[in-house]
Protein backbone atom coordinates (compact mmCIF):
# COMPACT_ATOMS: atom_id res chain seq x y z
CA UNK A 1 0.00 0.00 0.00
CA UNK A 2 0.91 3.65 -0.16
CA UNK A 3 3.16 4.67 2.76
CA UNK A 4 1.69 7.53 4.80
CA UNK A 5 4.34 7.67 7.53
CA UNK A 6 7.26 6.07 9.33
CA UNK A 7 7.77 6.18 13.10
CA UNK A 8 10.60 5.21 15.44
CA UNK A 9 9.98 1.91 17.25
CA UNK A 10 13.20 1.22 19.23
CA UNK A 11 16.48 -0.39 18.26
CA UNK A 12 16.58 -1.04 14.51
CA UNK A 13 12.80 -1.00 14.10
CA UNK A 14 10.36 1.45 12.59
CA UNK A 15 6.59 1.39 12.30
CA UNK A 16 5.40 1.98 8.75
CA UNK A 17 1.85 3.21 8.17
CA UNK A 18 0.32 2.11 4.86
CA UNK A 19 -2.79 0.01 4.21
CA UNK A 20 -2.14 -1.25 7.77
CA UNK A 21 0.71 -0.84 10.25
CA UNK A 22 3.93 -2.75 9.72
CA UNK A 23 6.80 -3.36 12.13
CA UNK A 24 9.87 -3.12 9.91
CA UNK A 25 13.36 -4.27 10.82
CA UNK A 26 15.75 -1.79 9.18
CA UNK A 27 18.80 -3.95 9.84
CA UNK A 28 17.38 -6.97 7.97
CA UNK A 29 15.36 -4.91 5.50
CA UNK A 30 12.05 -6.68 5.99
CA UNK A 31 8.67 -6.42 7.64
CA UNK A 32 8.46 -8.74 10.65
CA UNK A 33 4.87 -8.12 11.78
CA UNK A 34 1.74 -6.24 10.82
CA UNK A 35 -1.53 -5.26 12.40
CA UNK A 36 -4.74 -4.17 10.70
CA UNK A 37 -4.97 -0.62 12.09
CA UNK A 38 -5.79 2.34 9.90
CA UNK A 39 -5.74 5.76 11.56
CA UNK A 40 -5.23 9.35 10.43
CA UNK A 41 -3.02 11.90 12.23
CA UNK A 42 -0.99 9.02 13.66
CA UNK A 43 1.07 9.52 16.80
CA UNK A 44 3.36 6.67 17.97
CA UNK A 45 5.07 6.26 21.35
CA UNK A 46 7.25 3.45 22.62
CA UNK A 47 7.24 2.13 26.17
CA UNK A 48 9.08 -0.73 27.88
CA UNK A 49 6.69 -3.50 26.76
CA UNK A 50 5.41 -2.18 23.45
CA UNK A 51 3.89 0.69 21.54
CA UNK A 52 1.04 3.17 21.96
CA UNK A 53 -0.54 4.04 18.62
CA UNK A 54 -2.92 7.01 18.71
CA UNK A 55 -4.85 8.47 15.82
CA UNK A 56 -8.10 9.70 14.41
CA UNK A 57 -10.33 6.91 13.17
CA UNK A 58 -10.58 6.72 9.40
CA UNK A 59 -13.98 7.19 7.82
CA UNK A 60 -16.83 9.45 8.71
CA UNK A 61 -16.71 13.10 7.90
CA UNK A 62 -16.66 16.42 9.63
CA UNK A 63 -19.44 18.91 9.15
CA UNK A 64 -16.98 21.79 8.97
CA UNK A 65 -16.83 22.67 12.66
CA UNK A 66 -13.60 21.78 14.46
CA UNK A 67 -15.63 21.18 17.62
CA UNK A 68 -17.90 18.59 16.03
CA UNK A 69 -17.07 15.09 14.99
CA UNK A 70 -19.41 12.54 13.52
CA UNK A 71 -19.17 8.85 14.26
CA UNK A 72 -16.10 7.24 12.83
CA UNK A 73 -13.50 9.94 13.35
CA UNK A 74 -12.81 10.16 17.08
CA UNK A 75 -9.42 9.71 18.73
CA UNK A 76 -8.56 6.06 19.34
CA UNK A 77 -5.54 4.33 20.83
CA UNK A 78 -4.03 0.88 20.61
CA UNK A 79 -1.58 -0.68 23.04
CA UNK A 80 0.56 -3.12 21.08
CA UNK A 81 3.02 -5.62 22.52
CA UNK A 82 6.64 -5.72 21.28
CA UNK A 83 5.59 -8.49 18.87
CA UNK A 84 2.86 -6.18 17.50
CA UNK A 85 -0.20 -7.90 18.97
CA UNK A 86 -3.09 -5.66 20.08
CA UNK A 87 -3.33 -5.81 23.88
CA UNK A 88 -5.85 -3.04 24.49
CA UNK A 89 -7.98 -0.60 22.51
CA UNK A 90 -8.92 2.78 23.99
CA UNK A 91 -11.57 5.16 22.63
CA UNK A 92 -10.35 8.38 24.22
CA UNK A 93 -13.38 10.51 23.36
CA UNK A 94 -15.85 8.00 24.81
CA UNK A 95 -13.61 7.46 27.82
CA UNK A 96 -13.83 11.09 28.95
CA UNK A 97 -17.63 11.40 29.08
CA UNK A 98 -18.60 14.76 27.61
CA UNK A 99 -14.97 15.87 27.16
CA UNK A 100 -12.87 15.01 24.14
CA UNK A 101 -9.31 15.13 22.82
CA UNK A 102 -8.43 17.40 19.88
CA UNK A 103 -4.80 16.43 19.31
CA UNK A 104 -3.43 12.90 18.90
CA UNK A 105 -0.23 14.19 20.54
CA UNK A 106 -2.31 15.14 23.61
CA UNK A 107 -1.93 11.56 24.85
CA UNK A 108 1.17 10.04 26.50
CA UNK A 109 2.06 6.68 28.01
CA UNK A 110 4.35 6.11 30.99
CA UNK A 111 7.55 4.18 30.34
CA UNK A 112 6.21 1.14 32.20
CA UNK A 113 2.91 1.25 30.26
CA UNK A 114 0.75 1.41 33.38
CA UNK A 115 -0.61 4.96 32.95
CA UNK A 116 -1.81 7.03 30.01
CA UNK A 117 -2.12 10.81 30.37
CA UNK A 118 -4.91 12.40 28.34
CA UNK A 119 -5.31 16.12 27.67
CA UNK A 120 -8.95 16.99 26.98
CA UNK A 121 -10.64 20.33 26.39
CA UNK A 122 -12.00 20.37 29.96
CA UNK A 123 -9.16 18.77 31.89
CA UNK A 124 -6.15 16.54 32.27
CA UNK A 125 -6.84 12.87 32.94
CA UNK A 126 -4.92 9.75 33.91
CA UNK A 127 -5.98 6.34 32.57
CA UNK A 128 -4.87 3.20 34.40
CA UNK A 129 -4.23 0.51 31.76
CA UNK A 130 -4.73 -2.41 34.16
CA UNK A 131 -8.02 -1.27 35.77
CA UNK A 132 -9.14 0.70 32.66
CA UNK A 133 -10.33 3.50 34.94
CA UNK A 134 -9.89 7.24 34.45
CA UNK A 135 -9.13 9.79 37.14
CA UNK A 136 -9.22 13.57 36.72
CA UNK A 137 -5.89 15.22 37.50
CA UNK A 138 -6.92 18.77 36.61
CA UNK A 139 -10.37 20.16 35.89
CA UNK A 140 -9.99 23.46 34.03
CA UNK A 141 -13.34 24.89 35.12
CA UNK A 142 -12.68 24.06 38.81
CA UNK A 143 -8.94 24.68 38.95
CA UNK A 144 -8.64 27.22 36.18
CA UNK A 145 -10.45 30.42 35.37
CA UNK A 146 -14.05 30.15 36.59
CA UNK A 147 -16.91 31.80 34.65
CA UNK A 148 -14.76 32.52 31.64
CA UNK A 149 -14.66 31.38 28.08
CA UNK A 150 -11.59 29.33 27.37
CA UNK A 151 -10.43 26.85 24.81
CA UNK A 152 -7.42 24.83 25.87
CA UNK A 153 -5.78 21.89 24.25
CA UNK A 154 -2.79 19.82 25.20
CA UNK A 155 -0.49 19.87 22.20
CA UNK A 156 1.98 17.50 23.80
CA UNK A 157 2.23 15.44 26.98
CA UNK A 158 5.09 13.39 28.42
CA UNK A 159 5.91 11.56 31.62
CA UNK A 160 9.00 12.50 33.61
CA UNK A 161 11.85 10.04 34.10
CA UNK A 162 10.44 8.70 37.37
CA UNK A 163 7.34 7.46 35.50
CA UNK A 164 4.90 9.08 37.94
CA UNK A 165 4.59 12.69 36.84
CA UNK A 166 3.22 14.29 33.73
CA UNK A 167 4.81 17.36 32.22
Amino acid sequence: GKVSGCYYADDNMIIVAADKLYLYDTQNGKSIASVDISLQDLYVQTYSDGYLIVGRESGGSSNGSFMTTESGNGIKGYLLSKDFAIENTISFDGLLGNDFVLSTAGVAISDNGKKVAIGGLQGLYLYDTSTQKVSTILNYSKDGMVNSTQILTMESLAFTGDKDFIR
